[in-house]
């Protein structure tokens, strides 16, 4: 992993998003100057394994609400990912 950080070129803002939930509606804003789940800095994730819901997240609706989870791909967003 270190390796892997080192290739990457110093980049302070954050890449990816904001997801905003209301109600049945799940809309996509850009990322502001707070880190998120979705919003992340480019960084090398490592992973010895991973199924479909670790490397892409997935989406759960429970009782009427959506819930989001990133996976691997959201938290390497703009980075490198090692699998």
């Amino acid at each position: 992993a270190s390796t892997a950080k080192a290739l990457l070129p110093h980049q302070s803002e954050l890449v990816g998003g904001h997801y905003r939930i209301e109600n049945q509606s799940v809309t996509l804003t850009p990322p502001n100057a707070t880190p998120g789940d979705f919003a992340v800095q480019r960084d090398a994730v490592v992973a010895t394994w991973a199924d479909a819901g670790e490397l892409f997240g997935c989406v759960r609706q429970f009782a009427g609400q959506i819930s989001l989870e990133p996976g691997l791909v959201h938290k390497a967003n703009g980075g490198i990912l090692v699998v």
